[in-house]
């Protein structure tokens, strides 16, 4: 500040002596009294006006200098120079980063060692300031950072019209998200957007756990031409999302799957034109990166949330806090783009849905009328020769009818387009630019992934090598995912691969054939015209008049040439002489995907539910009837499997999987229509939530969550040695079951005979609600199958009577049950602390008599109460009491 008040001071003294000179007058006594007037010589004076002259006059080059060296001259030696320098650039300018105080110290040891006078730290700091800052920061963090702070970027993209310019980029979210089933930890998925530059309008999304590729670029660009909406959880509102329409262009960057073929084919064909970024020009794409941070940063206040760095994460466990499934994620992210859609945008001025209807975004772009269409374009490809057996891709067979006019007329190869989730169609285009779907050559087969038969046909080949066929291919698949499904609970890999199967395209079902063929005969025509009147027609929602109309004829052309197409478990492909009808059913608006293990009637029951309606009035437009909900297998039978199918989507093997067994070979009852047990633990969380493992005898833990199953009427004082001889006879009974070992399921089947005569249980025990009664008939199935005899000589023992009751009643093993009552005596010998005196009173012996038909009749009557509830159906509760009377050997009277 003094320096500069004496500049200014001595300026001011010297400027009128400039005019002078200018006007040509003598100077020299000016000078001198300049001299006098600042108290300096003479010869400085002079030095001071020229140095003025020189500089127009300024009088900042009168301030005074800085004492000492000049600046950038070295005064230490040069040895010392070039160890500061080499040890700078070793140890410094290096991506590891070392503390500049660290490399102080090596500086001055490796100068002590050597001899030299070590350097200061300020001489340090010194040398490291000298150098090109931005080369310091690009060797320390990359050549990307330094160009965010060291590069300049003047100007903007300026765009004025909706679709003008979209912008496109992938990113992995910074969350953790758990599977549907378990609900534990998986991975962080990806995230593909597209944002339209002009405004700012989130054009379209797509969430995964696969990475980056062709699809996920297809799938985006499917929502982006898609009218959306989202629904609004816990109400009946839906947030409208009212933007769609094909770009004029796309700006993406150079990942390898935007310069696919697939993708760069397309974008011709729809007239899409392709822009990259410069190679390391991420600011090109500034927008799409602006709302990848924006959505990131809201992403950072959920549950499981990674951060965007380790320092913001600190000792937070993500894992641990992971609480969201893929679907609630998406769910929870289109909310969030609906809300960012309503907010002011600071560049714009306005919400982004004020820009768009402003500036006529809805008739700014083209709009699809064929989606399908525009969504198969951006799917990755393959070429492949068209013969006479079809096409054959990744080692599997395709065919449509429409491929025998064009054997030996299509010259070379044609194109095959796939999804990789779903290889059960493809769709082939012909050099006339026709698109031709097609799908397995045998129709039995089931739905693959791309994924799946890339990693079989890698097991054959480094097993067997050579090319693998495709019945061997499928029964490959079939036993990887049986291993699979076995080792779901254990690692993370496996239920990813679970959680990628269970993942369905929210805006676009997947094709099965066993949801949209069945075949008809077509020697009679007028069976086709009543079946077409019964009421399958395209996008109607058929009322109980029609469906009824539709059985009843069905009925009535048994002998007709009407095929059974649904009912049959293999659907061959259809022969020239029959042809297939499409049935496109209405999918119900609202569909919970299903448990893992959920019984089939529990999941109905909860469709029902999600979509406001009665069980009832959903059963019939399944196409179940006016019943009850199925449960078991055999309860399908009559099912409209078209309509079930295109309803709910899901194929049918999936639905079948979700019934109980059917077939039995026995007469063991150990599976039932009602609730005898439950979780708590589940219940808690879903009230109306039933798993197939609870209805089934062994079952005694929840295969969910761990915990122990309740009862309906639960016990107290069960002992220890009875739960651990019911787990024993559980574990026998199971294997039993999955084995079907016949001779020891009718050994069971006598064990409970034998439980009935005494009147210690029943022939249903093992599915009865009371604790202590299941637990003891589990306990005689153990105690029955591994040692028989000794079982029923403990039951017997000192009950003569009770011996003859058991051979009047099984009179075709009376030579067993005289080794029993041998047995007994033999123990009653070697315990004699224990044996029972005195003659058995008339209420201990009543009821060892073989009950009477009235008797048996009466008890089959109170389980079919029991399980069936007393508000069935009278007709139901006669049918089931009726089968229950004839298996426990009941006689008419």
């Amino acid at each position: 500040m003094i320096n500069e008040r004496l500049a200014k001071h001595r300026a001011a003294v010297l400027r009128p002596i400039l005019e002078l000179e200018k006007r040509g007058e003598p100077i020299s006594a000016a000078i001198g009294d300049a001299a006098w007037e600042l108290g300096l010589s003479k010869s400085h004076t002079w030095s001071l006006y020229r140095r003025l002259r020189a500089n127009d006059a300024r009088a900042a080059a009168l301030e005074l200098g800085r004492r000492g060296p000049s600046p950038g001259s070295k005064r230490i030696a040069q040895e010392v120079e070039d160890v500061i320098d080499a040890t700078l650039r070793r140890y410094y300018l290096v991506r590891e980063r070392s503390s500049f105080l660290r490399i102080c110290r090596e500086i001055r040891s490796e100068c002590a060692a050597r001899g030299f006078q070590p350097p200061t730290r300020r001489t340090v700091k010194a040398r490291l300031d000298a150098m090109d800052q931005r080369e310091v920061f690009r060797k320390r963090h990359g050549a990307q950072e330094a160009d965010q702070v060291f590069s300049a970027r003047p100007g903007r993209l300026k765009v004025l019209a909706p679709l003008e310019v979209v912008q496109i980029d992938h990113t992995t979210s910074d969350i953790t998200l758990v599977d549907h089933v378990n609900r534990r930890p998986l991975a962080r998925p990806y995230l593909t957007v597209a944002i339209d530059v002009a405004t700012r309008i989130v054009l379209g999304v797509y969430v995964t756990f696969d990475e980056p590729s062709v699809l996920s670029i297809a799938l985006c660009l499917d929502h982006c031409v898609r009218r959306k909406s989202v629904h609004i959880p816990g109400t009946l509102e839906e947030v409208v999302w009212p933007t769609a329409g094909i770009p004029k262009a796309i700006h993406v960057d150079n990942a390898q799957e935007f310069h696919s073929d697939a993708f760069k084919t397309a974008c011709e064909d729809w007239g899409i034109a392709v822009e990259y970024r410069p190679l390391g020009g991420k600011h090109y794409g500034g927008h799409v990166e602006r709302l990848i941070g924006t959505a990131m940063g809201a992403v950072h206040v959920l549950p499981g949330t990674t951060h965007s760095s380790i320092v913001e994460k600190g000792d937070y466990d993500s894992e641990k806090h992971a609480a969201l499934t893929l679907t609630e994620f998406e769910d929870w992210l289109h909310l969030e783009i609906c809300r960012y859609h309503n907010t002011v945008h600071e560049a714009l001025g306005r919400t982004p849905l004020a820009a768009w209807a402003d500036l006529g975004g809805d008739t700014a772009g083209r709009q699809v009328v064929d989606v399908e269409a525009f969504r198969t374009s951006f799917l990755p490809f393959e070429w492949r020769q068209l013969g006479r057996t079809g096409i054959t891709l990744f080692g599997v067979h395709y065919w449509s009818d429409v491929f025998a006019s064009l054997v030996g007329r299509e010259q070379g190869k044609v194109q095959v387009k796939y999804d990789p989730r779903d290889l059960s169609q493809v769709w082939v285009i012909t050099g006339d630019g026709r698109v031709i779907p097609a799908r397995y050559r045998d129709l039995s087969h089931p739905r693959i992934s791309l994924w799946e038969s890339r990693r079989a046909r890698k097991e054959w080949q480094d097993k067997h090598g050579g090319r693998i066929n495709e019945r061997v291919l499928f029964q490959l698949i079939d036993a990887q995912r049986r291993l699979a499904e076995a080792a779901r609970q254990k690692t993370r890999t496996a239920r990813l691969e679970n959680e990628r199967g269970a993942r369905l395209p929210r805006h676009q079902p997947r094709r099965d054939p066993s949801r949209e063929m069945f075949a008809i005969d077509t020697g009679n025509p007028e069976s086709d015209r009543r079946r077409h009147l019964a009421g399958v027609h395209h996008g109607q929602v058929p009322g109980y008049r029609c469906d009824r109309d539709r059985r009843r004829a069905d009925h009535g052309r048994s002998g007709s040439g009407l095929a059974t197409g649904l009912d049959k478990a293999r659907v061959e492909h259809p022969s020239p002489a029959r042809r297939c009808i499409r049935m496109n059913v209405k999918p119900l608006p609202f569909r919970p995907s299903p448990i893992h293990d959920e019984l089939l009637s529990s999941w109905i029951g909860r469709l029902a539910k999600a979509n406001h309606c009665l069980d009832e009035e959903l059963f019939g437009y399944l196409g179940l009837g006016q019943g009850r909900a199925p449960e078991f297998a055999g309860d399908l039978r009559a099912a409209n499997w078209a309509r079930l199918c295109g309803a709910v989507q899901r194929s049918r093997d999936e639905i079948v999987s979700m019934a109980l067994p059917d077939t039995m070979h026995h007469d063991v009852q150990y599976r039932s229509r009602h609730n005898f047990q439950y979780c708590p633990g589940c219940v808690a969380k879903s009230p109306d939530l039933v798993l197939r493992h609870w209805r089934l005898a062994w079952s005694m833990n929840c295969e969910i969550c761990g915990q122990a199953l309740a009862a309906k009427y639960p016990a107290k004082d069960v002992s220890g040695r009875l739960h651990a001889r019911a787990l024993r006879g559980a574990e026998i009974l199971k294997s039993a079951t999955a084995t079907t070992d016949l001779a020891r399921l009718r050994r069971i089947s006598l064990t409970l005979h034998v439980m009935s005569v005494l009147k210690i249980g029943h022939f249903w025990s093992l599915t009865t609600g009371n604790k202590r009664e299941r637990l003891l008939a589990l306990a005689a199935v153990g105690i029955g199958t591994t040692r028989p005899l000794l079982g029923a000589a403990i039951i017997l023992r000192g009950n003569d009577r009770a011996a003859r009751e058991l051979r009047r009643a099984f009179s075709q093993h009376r030579r067993v049950i005289e080794r029993i009552r041998r047995l007994s005596h033999d123990l009653d010998r070697r315990l004699p602390g224990r044996r029972e005196t005195g003659r058995p009173t008339a209420r201990e012996t009543h009821g060892m008599r073989r009950p009477s038909a009235s008797e048996s009749a009466l008890h089959a009557a109170r389980q079919a109460i029991s399980e069936l509830g007393a508000d069935a159906n009278r007709e139901a509760l006669l049918t089931r009491a009726d089968v229950i009377w004839k298996s426990s050997g009941g006689v008419k009277s």
